[in-house]
């Protein structure tokens, strides 16, 4: 992941750091495999980046992909785009896409065994915490072409380990609980970390979140946000775009409310839009007057 460059400072607070450009899923496992056989001897923190089920980094899929796809889906070439202006949350709804995509998946999985395999022979179950997350989905699942529609940021979290109960739960949460729940789930204290991280009650938290915000800053496109509870999503959006050094410009304006599900009435009765548009504003505020 190029985003995650050292020069971006995301080599704070590790001990080693290994960067490439588009590593693919067999280099990331050896890598962890070796560091992790190294350094058996002490705790270890490892974070993985899984760019193969962001976009095919080889352009084409792998024969074991390859293998599996329809005939129309061997007739495109997935993800690529010659001017590379084409972020994946705009690419359009395309099912010769959404098959490569599930395959690919699938392979991921299949290598990622490897690390389980070695994680379930070397260490007891409280020994260890292994967590699947992601930061959006594909944009050619769904026919919705908003960056931040709910088929591209409902993401799955899986995690495993510890004294982590077997159990599905559908609480609201945001990619950034990540951080209070291993804290929580590893017994671990931090003071002062300033952060609106929420362990969820499954993991032993104390609060659930009573909704969850998804935002989109594009330099050049119109600021976008949705908030979302149990029963609907109100949409918000900038008049102006952002400009090219990422700051909101002008006032945000409602779009509209609409329910999450078919049973409930198409009406707002708790009246939730006028504190949910304060609470856009307060997030374009803190946006616009952080610090670099």
């Amino acid at each position: 992941n190029w985003r995650a460059s050292p020069a971006y400072g995301y080599v704070k607070g590790f001990d080693r750091t290994i960067y490439k450009k588009e590593m693919n899923i067999n280099e990331v496992i050896n890598s962890f495999l070796e560091h992790i056989r190294t350094f058996k001897d002490r705790d270890n923190f490892v974070w993985l980046t899984l760019v193969d089920v962001h976009h095919l980094i080889n352009t084409i899929p792998d024969i074991s992909n390859q293998a599996n796809n329809s005939t129309s889906a061997h007739c495109v070439t997935p993800w690529h785009d010659e001017d590379n202006k084409k972020k994946s949350v705009f690419v359009s709804r395309d099912k010769n896409l959404t098959e490569i995509y599930a395959n690919e998946i699938r392979r991921v999985d299949y290598y990622l065994k490897a690390i389980y395999d070695y994680i379930e022979n070397n260490y007891e179950n409280e020994e260890f915490i292994v967590s699947l997350v992601s930061d959006h989905g594909q944009g050619f699942l769904t026919n919705d072409q908003n960056p931040i529609s709910i088929a591209r940021t409902k993401v799955p979290w899986m995690i495993r380990g510890g004294n982590i109960p077997q159990h599905e739960s559908y609480e609201l949460t945001e990619n950034i609980d990540l951080f209070s729940s291993l804290l929580k789930c590893s017994d671990l204290e931090t003071k002062d970390h300033g952060s609106e991280s929420i362990c969820p009650s499954i993991l032993g938290g104390h609060e659930n979140r009573k909704f969850v915000i998804s935002q989109s800053i594009y330099p050049g496109q119109t600021y976008k946000a949705i908030i979302r509870d149990k029963t609907f999503e109100y949409k918000f959006e900038s008049i102006k775009p952002v400009s090219s050094n990422g700051k909101i410009i002008g006032d945000v304006t409602f779009r509209q409310n609409r329910p999450l599900s078919k049973s409930i009435k198409d009406i707002d009765e708790l009246h939730n839009t006028k504190k949910y548009r304060r609470i856009i504003e307060n997030q374009v505020y803190k946006w616009n007057n952080r610090k670099n």
